[in-house]
C-alpha cells in the first residue's frame, strides 16, 4: 500500500496556518495506536512551545490502549470542545477523514 506524499507547498500551508492562528483543537483517528498518540502528544507540545492555545481530542469512548498509560494524556478531551468554531482544526496521523468523530468536526475553522 503506497502512501500519498505531501508536497512542499503543503507543507509550507500547514506551518503558515500555524503561524498565523492562535487557537486549535489537535486530533486523530479512531482506536489510535501509539504513532496516533504520540503525534496527537507531540503536536499539543509543540504548540505549547510557541505559545498556542490548543486543545486535544479523541472523540468518542473507547479505552486508550493500556500500554501508553506512560503518556501524559491528561488533558485529552473525549468531546469536541463548545469553541471548536474558533479553533483551527489540526489533524494528526490520520489519512481519512471521516475517522476522526462526528459531524461536529465540521465546524472549526477551516484555513
Amino acid at each position: 500500500m503506497s502512501s500519498p506524499q505531501t508536497t512542499a507547498s503543503e507543507l509550507a500551508a500547514v506551518a503558515d496556518a500555524i503561524r498565523e492562528h492562535d487557537r486549535f483543537v489537535i486530533t486523530t483517528h479512531e482506536n489510535p495506536d501509539g504513532d496516533a498518540l504520540g503525534s496527537l502528544l507531540a503536536a499539543k507540545l509543540g504548540l505549547d512551545q510557541l505559545g498556542k492555545d490548543s486543545v486535544m481530542v479523541l472523540y468518542g469512548d473507547a479505552p486508550l490502549p493500556g500500554e501508553y498509560a506512560f503518556m501524559p494524556l491528561a488533558a485529552l478531551q473525549r468531546r469536541w470542545p463548545d469553541d471548536v468554531s474558533e479553533r483551527v482544526l489540526l489533524a494528526v496521523d490520520c489519512a481519512n477523514e471521516s475517522r476522526i468523530g462526528t459531524t461536529t468536526r465540521a465546524s472549526a475553522r477551516s484555513t
